[in-house]
């Protein structure tokens, strides 16, 4: 193998490609990540949450015994731990004001971590935080570098990169970069370009309906609303006009206010209509509370779609991970969390077959080695289509606005909330805590 051969090109800089990139460095792999954007946004929280079972694994980073921990205590620094998930009914006031039960951080049902929490940490927040940590294993993100065409030969991929002018519509100031690489991974979200070249597929499926799903970051104005929203507490509200739910963002008095809007039943939510007065009545209408919201620091709407890639490989050297492998709804706040999980478990895997080739002389096609690039697929891709399948039945029912539905949802959701079997199954499941990979090929 050449000198000037990395093993490892990462297509994308969010935290999926960054803790790929990180824990490819430091399993003692050579590694370049680049990303097609000119910067990292630093006023888009996106996704929030980060479960035990990610937090476990990310304890694991760091350059020394002495470093394991750093990842995970940053994250805790700048993030804020659920005290407890509420949920409510509509009660007999019409409005959703019956406190069906609450999940709280010192329930025992959590089980065997050292996580036993909801972590909410915005998006940048942990992104800035992993690139930290890219930067102290001696890596660093090439912005401005968009992938352009992959060549395979025996052993190895030629990328080829174009920096600067392709990203700032200036094809003067284009500068051609070719990567030698062993292996290719695709971080690089749902339209990934990287999956493209590689002739895999995302099977993907588009719930009927409009867009009538929103979400938007909002500063609380009344004190009211301050006291009922707690810093430290998560709200799942159940309501005749939609499922919401209040999340805290963790900084600047911000609230995470996400919804399904039965009455836009024909027509598309529009991204120019989620304002002030828009938010304040929705968030009104499900709670009783005026929240007098008083800016709104980023808002979305989105399509309930769901899919998966027919592979995360194709048994070239081309991988997927993140969401350029999976997509669903935000329910469960497992999006940035099964994403890193990808990189946690395809980096440390590669980095044994790179052991094995350079000890044993062999080649990549050895059955072997297949075996272990097929246990990447077989856990991941396997854990994907039963968290998606949970997922997407799961907002089904609670964006249903069929009554009967509605009543033996909300049957269902005093169960779950109020029944200490039931609890432990959802602490454990929902945090992946009792994730198996029962299918692996290596196991």
């Amino acid at each position: 193998m050449k000198e000037d051969i990395v093993d490892v090109l990462v297509v994308g800089a969010g935290p999926t490609g960054l803790a790929m990139a990180a824990e490819a460095l430091r399993h003692n792999l050579t590694c370049r990540i680049v990303e097609r954007k000119t910067h990292r946004s630093m006023n888009q929280s996106k996704a929030l949450v980060i479960h035990a079972r990610t937090m476990e694994q990310l304890h694991a980073m760091g350059d020394s015994q002495n470093c394991r921990g750093r990842v995970t205590n940053r994250l805790c620094e700048v993030g804020t731990k659920f005290r407890s998930l509420r949920a409510y009914i509509e009660g007999t006031d019409g409005r959703a004001h019956e406190r069906v039960h609450e999940f709280r951080e010192e329930d025992e049902f959590w089980g065997d971590t050292d996580f036993p929490f909801w972590l909410v940490v915005p998006q940048y927040r942990t992104e800035k935080i992993l690139e930290g940590e890219l930067e102290l294993m001696g890596g660093q993100v090439e912005w401005s570098s968009e992938i352009t065409s992959i060549e395979h030969c025996t052993g190895f991929h030629t990328a080829h990169i174009v920096k600067n002018g392709s990203c700032n519509n200036d094809q003067d100031d284009d500068k051609v970069d070719t990567i030698m690489c062993r292996w290719i991974v695709g971080c690089d979200g749902k339209r990934s370009i990287t999956r493209e070249h590689a002739n895999l597929i995302l099977e993907e499926e588009t719930n009927d309906g409009p867009d009538d799903c929103f979400l938007a970051d909002v500063e609380l104005g009344t004190a009211k609303a301050k006291q009922f929203f707690q810093s430290d507490v998560g709200h799942i509200i159940l309501h005749p006009d939609g499922a919401m739910a209040i999340l805290p963002v963790g900084e600047n008095n911000l609230f995470r206010v996400m919804a399904h809007d039965t009455s836009t039943a024909k027509s598309a939510i529009k991204l120019t209509e989620i304002d002030k007065k828009f938010i304040d009545d929705c968030v009104r209408g499900r709670t009783g509370v005026d929240i007098d919201s008083q800016r709104i620091a980023w808002a979305s709407n989105w399509k309930n779609t769901h899919g998966i890639t027919n592979q995360y490989h194709n048994g070239e050297g081309i991988f997927v991970a993140g969401d350029a492998a999976h997509v669903h709804s935000p329910l469960g706040g497992q999006g940035t969390t099964f994403g890193l999980q990808d990189a946690t478990n395809l980096a440390w895997k590669l980095a044994w077959i790179k052991r094995i080739i350079d000890k044993a002389k062999i080649e990549l096609n050895e059955p072997s080695i297949g075996a272990i690039i097929e246990s990447y697929n077989a856990e991941r891709r396997g854990a994907a289509v039963t968290m998606i399948n949970g997922n997407t039945s799961g907002t089904m029912v609670v964006t249903s606005s069929n009554a009967m539905i509605g009543w033996i949802r909300n049957a269902i959701f005093k169960n779950v909330f109020g029944g200490k079997w039931s609890r432990k199954i959802v602490s454990n499941t929902v945090p992946m805590i009792n994730l198996q990979y029962e299918s692996s090929p290596i196991i």
